[in-house]
């Protein structure tokens, strides 16, 4: 493994009723629409995926695993 980091809400600098709010301000949205975000780890300096990496997120018990054409 060449990284690992993790994350949670809690790290996030603006709440997710704060982002929703500046969201709707210009655009409408249907009921049950889905806010997504980026996330706060992040690799140092010089890091890169290549050829054959293997990228896996989790959350909870859900898993996405993709590699890296």
């Amino acid at each position: 493994m060449l990284f690992r980091g993790e994350s949670s809400t809690a790290q996030m600098r603006r709440t997710p009723e704060e982002l929703t709010a500046c969201l709707v301000k210009e655009l409408t949205f249907p009921q049950g629409v889905f806010l997504m975000t980026g996330t706060c780890v992040v690799p140092g300096e010089g890091f890169t995926l290549r050829s054959g990496d293997t990228m896996r997120i989790k959350v909870g018990a859900i898993a996405l695993e993709n590699s890296v054409a």
